[in-house]
């Protein structure tokens, strides 16, 4: 028997009947989610100024939520980040054909857009920054989660982990276990399982977006690469 696979708003997407508000509904978290990407794509590939972008965003949103565009979704033969990719080129080519890349009047949305992630500076073309994004998104809610998760734990093993892997501020197993009052056997073990965690939370991210196993062990595998 195949091992089960969590319901996810992707699959919720790929379930749902053609046109249906569940379906909607579920594309609508996952555009809430991973929006960040879309807009760092139009400033840094397409020169959209910022005060452009967000409307901009709202209105490729906007559309990627019509029924008419949710009818055409073949969610389960496509990967959700392609999917956002492809849809983008379309859209951008149409307003470039356009000459419409300037302001854009405010497209009305029930979209919860926060306030975007700052934008890396890159030198790739627009779905380069697109992934390089997309990557950080994911990474950052990881991190995000890994050190709420970890506040109770008596071992500190996020700021041993910051320490290593953020900060980068170790220089020896020894010394941290030093300045922490920890043994270095400690310090080895709690890095190796909070490490551990981190990779846990990336591959339930990955999952809100994936289909199926297989595309979840794809996507994490480009991720860590």
């Amino acid at each position: 028997m195949a091992p089960s696979f969590p319901d996810t708003p992707w699959s919720l997407i790929a379930q749902a009947n053609q046109g249906a508000a569940e379906r909607r509904a579920a594309m609508q978290q996952l555009l809430e989610r991973y929006w960040q990407p879309v807009y760092a794509a139009m400033v840094g590939g397409w020169s959209v100024d910022e005060s452009s972008a967000k409307s901009l965003v709202a209105e490729f949103f906007t559309t990627l939520l019509s029924r008419e565009s949710l009818a055409q979704l073949d969610s389960e033969n496509v990967r959700f980040r392609d999917y956002l990719k492809e849809q983008l080129s379309t859209f951008m080519t149409d307003k470039t054909d356009a000459d419409a890349l300037g302001a854009t009047p405010e497209a009305k949305t029930n979209l919860n857009l926060v306030e975007p992630l700052e934008i890396p500076q890159s030198e790739g073309d627009a779905f380069t920054i697109f992934d390089e994004q997309w990557m950080l998104l994911i990474i950052q809610r990881a991190i995000a989660r890994l050190r709420e998760e970890s506040r109770a734990d008596p071992l500190n093993q996020f700021e041993i982990f910051s320490m290593f892997d953020i900060e980068g501020t170790a220089s020896t197993v020894e010394e941290v276990a030093a300045d922490l009052d920890l043994r270095p056997d400690q310090v080895r073990r709690a890095l190796t399982q909070v490490r551990k965690k981190l990779r846990n939370i990336v591959s339930a991210e990955i999952s809100e977006y994936s289909t199926t196993q297989a595309g979840a062990r794809e996507e994490l595998t480009w991720l860590l690469l």
